[in-house]
């Protein structure tokens, strides 16, 4: 399952997908008409698609580099923190 939740922890949109679908590969149509202003997601979203898409949305990406990243981008922890409201929304 892949899901949108606002800052309140309430659904926006989701996604039922099989266990073996990557987060990354749904993240485009996840988050497309979605308005928020920040775009927090784990490091499964980290590809520069994802980055570039999110911010022509108008959403400013914080997204963890993975380790394996050329070049590690920089990202706001503190806004990361408040990733755990997605995680209890499982």
């Amino acid at each position: 399952m892949h899901l949108v939740i606002d800052a309140n922890g309430n659904q926006m949109k989701f996604m039922i997908t099989g266990g073996d679908v990557p987060d990354f590969t749904e993240a485009i149509d996840l988050i497309t008409g979605v308005r928020t202003e920040h775009l927090i997601a784990d490091k499964g979203h980290d590809s520069d698609e994802i980055v570039r898409f999110a911010q022509k949305q108008g959403m400013n990406p914080v997204i963890p580099p993975r380790k394996k990243r050329r070049e590690q981008r920089e990202y706001d922890t503190h806004f990361y923190k408040l990733r755990h409201f997605i995680e209890n929304a499982f």
